[in-house]
């Protein structure tokens, strides 16, 4: 078949087309524009952003950053309230 997937297609599995494995390293990127994540085996992405077309992009984890608390009221205080230096 020549081509590069993440895993092989079930039609090229039960009709037992020579296949190839490669080590790689999966690398992920998130669109600078829409924020929309991609992962890729090279070392930038060569194709644009499926959601707005930008080639903008920048490394990312594997897992989401977590948002924090949005309103002043809501921050965590795990020790109370910090005092400045009494002395």
């Amino acid at each position: 078949c020549k081509y590069r997937a993440w895993k092989a297609a079930e039609e090229c599995r039960t009709d037992r087309h020579t296949l190839v494995y490669l080590k790689g390293v999966k690398r992920y990127f998130r669109c600078r524009n829409c924020l929309k994540r991609t992962v890729t085996f090279e070392k930038y992405p060569t194709v644009a952003c499926s959601n707005c077309s930008e080639s903008l992009f920048e490394k990312t984890g594997i897992i989401r950053e977590r948002k924090g608390p949005e309103l002043p009221g809501e921050k965590l205080l795990p020790r109370g309230l910090e005092e400045k230096f009494l002395g």
